[in-house]
């Protein structure tokens, strides 16, 4: 089993290796306050005091860089002019679009993107079900 130390620095370096730099570099800072409060806390408690970590602390890790990855290709599709849903959630292997629509409309507006996010409700399905369905206009006067 190995250490958490020894996950951090993998962590890191699937970080370097598949992040764009800014959002590598964003990794790195957490991982170092990660990695000073587990030495801090060592410091008080012993070593021995923190376990080592499972193979599902892996697969989070995972989950977390393709859930980046599948961010990145909706904005990517709706900056190409197109228009998402729920029903294109299998093509970009996500289970809630709402939940990275969300992230995406926080990005733009976090990174003052020139971009408007609109909604409307559409049909999908049967018995009368809808979903959303989402594309990006440019804001005014920075086309």
């Amino acid at each position: 089993m190995t250490n958490i130390y020894t996950q951090l620095k993998d962590l890191r370096r699937q970080a370097a290796s598949s992040l764009p730099k800014g959002e590598a570099r964003k990794m790195f800072n957490d991982i170092d306050r990660i990695t000073s409060r587990l030495h801090r806390y060592e410091r008080r408690h012993g070593s021995n005091s923190i376990t080592g970590s499972t193979p599902e602390d892996m697969s989070t890790y995972e989950q977390i860089r393709d859930r980046y990855i599948a961010k990145q290709a909706i904005f990517a599709a709706m900056v190409a002019g197109r228009h998402i849903s729920m029903l294109n959630s299998h093509e970009f292997k996500v289970s809630d679009m709402h939940t990275q629509m969300h992230c995406i409309k926080r990005d733009i507006a976090d990174r003052n993107l020139p971009y408007i996010v609109h909604d409307r409700w559409i049909p999908c399905g049967t018995a009368g079900k809808r979903c959303k369905e989402y594309w990006l206009t440019a804001k005014e006067g920075e086309e």
